[in-house]
């Protein structure tokens, strides 16, 4: 019989067996079983268990795969009885084609060991037998295959690879740094390693985008490691050593296969490498090399349009194409043709990879403005460079090319077109009549009525006793006779004395002797006036006064004569008409074919040779409302409406432009008749007039009223001439009114397109202009027409431009 101890015993025995946990459970499963190479799979272990220790997943190798990502999580239920799982997943990466066997592994819990089955996949498509990234370029696949692996077997390694040691400037060389991870070491980490390339002074570096995770498997010594890259491009910029500082390997290992357990950090660097760059040699190098280093490049020209416009511009684009330092190939030497405008436009470059070198394509822009028409001529470029793969000096050429040049086209903004050109080539008959009358006719018009009714009265009446001596009031008559020949010759001239009336006098082409006596005879007549002068002296004066009178006279008659105004108006008929027979007008014809610039300008020298045809004006206008200047078609427009007030095209062309605002509007009103026009009507009324008191012998009311209206008449033309010689000018594009002539000063306010301004003075290409609201300021040259007439006569000026 057994004792009561063993009973007790083998019941305690009992009691923990039946409180042992069970083994774990463990099933493993992928989310695809066929995949192709470079696609990536999820290989999930789920381990279930009723134990609280700690789970270890011991994993197989994995050749050919890759682990993108790991994650390990546990999650623990008490539903009764205390349940826990873990789940670990693996995202795996296939590198090269095959059957896959993932597993056996295995999972260990206390005293517990459980085997996992394995999963198989097949991986479809081409692989290296080296188990090389398919996503790494040739070049670097070579390379590695040249990567010297770690010198001692099982431990990490870090070393540089260069694709030559001894380099010309500008030739390229590709650096790699390949970090070796033992294959049992590299699937314990959570991420992959970090690697910092290489620091390298004096070249011209290009990272390359590297392989995500690893780059190659190789077997050395019975271990398969696994090679992680980082890849870079660098040209010497410079002859002489180069230095290549070590690189810099990071990566962390865990202590367990928690996932949230401890981490070992390590840091490695790889040994210093040196390159050689020799300079580029002297044999063959011509003076059109500018330093550009590649391999096969080539040159191409575009176009765009492939026929151009006078004063429009066409855009060539030089393209450099092939392999080396994009960046650093200089613009094509070009020699530009004379009669063209070139400007740089921009550069562009594109790079790209060939066979593992650095190439791409760098665009030169230029934008090409011809200045006529007919054919420009591209000229021929030849751009040099030095060719490393064969050591020499290479070049390629673009032949010449021509492309047509047409007139230019109109402004590029549609719209309404002006009305016809006027064909007129001669100023108006007003205008005619009396600016072809002498200074001589002028004042016998005046002075010949009046004078023969005078005579006619002074025959009527009784001869009067002899002239008695001359006395004091002889004197004003004469100060009067002196003052009226003054401000006859010279009107400008009122109010000046001395030296100051000796100038004006010669400036309207009096001989420099009768203007120094007539000075100074009308000095010495107030003097005789107003001071104590004797009776022989009075004598002597009046004496001077008539000889003086005079030679004036006979000067005036000596001076180059003067056709009469009918004889000059038959002439200029005669002339207009052999001339409009004689030729065709170039203006018209360039405007008709859409040569705009250059019909603007042949206009522009027709007003400044007759500016006062108003066809000029009208033709000038017209021209540059279709190349898009409003404003200065308005101020061209508004000046040949000053000259034929009443014409209807010029009406109709006004109301295509934007007019003034409203309050400099009354700056530029423009009376219905001209100057000239009541000039012309003054003078026959006034002969009409006279013509009457001679018929009727004597003051009659209402040739009297003519008489008055014909000086009416001269004076409203004389205050109309005064109305267009202010100087009114035209803002012809949106500006600025600043306090000083300077482009930073303080702005005062703006003044619109067409805005009318008085232009007080100017200075160094500003201008100082009065607005309609009272505001001075300065405005740049460039931006102001002017309207008023140049010498404050009719017509017969253009202002400034």
């Amino acid at each position: 019989m057994f004792s009561p101890a063993y009973w007790l015993l083998l019941t305690a025995h009992s009691l923990a067996l039946l409180q042992q946990a069970p083994p774990p459970e463990v099933i493993s499963s992928v989310d695809r079983d066929q995949i192709t190479v470079g696609e990536e799979i999820t290989f999930t272990i789920k381990v279930t268990s009723q134990s609280s220790e700690n789970i270890k997943i011991a994993l197989p190798p994995l050749p050919g795969l890759e682990v993108v990502a790991r994650s390990e999580r546990n999650e623990v239920a008490v539903s009764g009885s205390q349940t826990r799982t873990t789940t670990l997943e693996l995202r795996l990466r296939a590198l090269q084609a095959g059957r896959m066997r993932l597993g056996p592994f295995q999972v260990s819990q206390g005293p517990h060991v459980v085997q996992g089955d394995a999963a198989e996949i097949v991986v479809t498509g081409a692989g290296r037998a080296t188990g090389v990234a398919t996503t790494i370029n040739p070049r670097v696949q070579k390379l590695l295959e040249r990567a010297p692996p770690p010198k001692v077997t099982g431990q990490v390694g870090l070393t540089l690879v260069l694709s030559a040691d001894n380099v010309t400037v500008g030739e390229q060389v590709d650096v790699i740094t390949a970090a070796w991870f033992p294959r049992d070491l590299r699937v314990q980490l959570r991420r992959p390693p970090t690697l910092e390339a290489p620091q390298i002074d004096g070249v011209w570096s290009y990272p390359q985008p590297a392989p995500v995770g690893i780059a190659a498997s190789r077997l050395v010594g019975g271990r398969w490691y696994d090679v992680f890259v980082l890849h870079q491009i660098v040209f010497p910029l410079t002859p002489g050593r180069v230095r290549i500082a070590p690189a810099t390997l990071h990566y962390s290992v865990p202590l367990a296969f928690q996932f949230f357990s401890q981490e070992e950090r390590y840091t490695l660097s790889s040994p210093e490498g040196t390159l050689q760059v020799s300079e580029l040699p002297d044999r063959g190098r011509t003076a059109a090399f500018l330093g550009a280093v590649g391999r096969g490049l080539t040159l191409g020209r575009s176009v765009t349009p492939l026929a151009g416009r006078v004063g429009e511009p066409v855009a060539v684009a030089l393209t450099l194409e092939g392999e080396g330092n994009v960046a650093l190939w200089p613009a094509p030497p070009i020699r530009w043709p004379q009669g063209v405008r070139v400007y740089s436009d921009r550069t562009e470059e594109v790079i790209k990879a060939k066979a593992g070198r650095l190439a791409g394509t760098k665009t030169f822009r230029y934008l090409v403005v011809p200045d006529s028409t007919g054919s420009l001529l591209l000229p021929s470029v030849n751009y040099s460079f030095f060719d490393p793969a064969t050591g020499f000096y290479a070049s390629t050429e673009l032949p010449p090319t021509a492309i047509p040049v047409a007139p230019a086209g109109e402004a590029a903004v549609a719209k309404a077109l002006p009305p016809p050109l006027m064909y007129s080539r001669r100023p108006a008959l007003p205008w005619r009549l009396v600016h072809g009358v002498a200074d001589w006719g002028f004042w016998l018009i005046v002075l010949l009525p009046p004078g023969a009714f005078l005579l006619l009265q002074a025959m009527r009446r009784p001869r009067s006793a002899p002239a008695e001596a001359p006395s004091r009031d002889d004197l004003s008559g004469a100060q009067r006779e002196l003052e009226s020949e003054i401000a006859t010759r010279a009107p400008h001239a009122t109010g000046l004395e001395g030296d100051a009336l000796i100038h004006a006098l010669r400036g309207v082409g009096l001989d420099p002797t009768v203007a120094v006596e007539l000075t100074r005879l009308r000095d010495r007549v107030r003097q005789a006036r107003f001071g104590p002068v004797q009776g022989e002296a009075v004598h002597q004066i009046m004496a001077e006064w008539r000889a003086l009178s005079s030679k004036l006279g006979a000067g005036t008659e000596s001076s180059a004569p003067h056709w009469p105004a009918a004889t000059t108006g038959v002439v200029l008929l005669l002339v207009g008409a052999l001339g409009a027979g004689a030729q065709t007008p170039a203006a018209e014809e360039l405007y008709e074919a859409g040569a705009l610039r250059s019909a603007a300008e042949a206009f522009g020298k027709r007003t400044a040779e007759e500016p006062a045809v108003p066809a000029h004006w009208y033709n000038l206008g017209a021209a540059e409302y279709r190349l898009g200047e409003d404003g200065r078609a308005l101020a061209e427009w508004s000046r040949a409406l000053r000259l034929a007030p009443r014409d209807r095209i010029l009406r109709r062309a006004l109301r295509l432009v934007p007019g003034p605002s409203a309050e400099s509007a009354k700056w530029l009103r423009v009376a219905p008749v001209t100057p000239e026009e009541l000039l012309a009507v003054g003078a026959v009324i006034w002969m009409v007039g006279w013509a009457g008191l001679i018929a009727r012998r004597g003051p009659r009311g209402r040739w009297v009223v003519l008489v008055v209206g014909a000086v009416g008449f001269w004076g409203a033309a004389r205050g109309l001439e005064r109305w267009y010689a202010r100087p009114v000018a035209l803002i012809v594009t949106d500006s600025k009114l600043q306090i000083s002539p300077h482009g930073r000063a303080p702005e005062i306010g703006a003044l619109g397109k067409g805005s009318a301004v008085i232009v007080r003075g100017g200075e160094r290409g500003w201008l100082l202009v009065e607005d309609a609201e009272k505001r001075k300021g300065w405005v740049p040259a460039e931006v102001v027409v002017a309207l008023w007439l140049g010498n404050g006569e009719p017509g017969t000026g253009n202002g400034t431009r």
